[in-house]
């Protein structure tokens, strides 16, 4: 019984985890996910297409400060300081909480 409640429960996130991804595949919002050191380990369309690029892959393993506006690049620098130093970072346009 135990066995049949553990297996569900892991199908159930199993699940969860595919709608996730597909919403973030599919979505016409702009999406991408850095390491700690700024290298982008995932983007998604959207994003590849905003930036000029035909596919996602061709982004993967660049450095995500260099895709920021000359206005902009400070706070990019800004937030990766900050995440290096603390180990989290505020998205820009939050205001920062210490």
């Amino acid at each position: 019984m135990l066995l049949e409640k553990s297996e569900a429960k892991r199908k159930q996130v199993e699940e969860a985890l595919k709608s996730s991804s597909l919403a973030t595949e599919t979505s016409m919002s702009a999406i991408f996910i850095a390491d700690i050191m700024g290298i982008i380990t995932y983007t998604n369309i959207s994003r590849a297409k905003m930036w000029g690029y035909k596919n996602t892959g061709e982004m993967v393993g660049t450095n995500a400060v260099e895709y920021w506006t000359e206005s902009t690049r400070g706070k990019a620098e800004e937030v990766t300081r900050t995440l290096l130093a603390k180990g989290n970072a505020v998205t820009y346009g939050e205001s920062k909480k210490n």
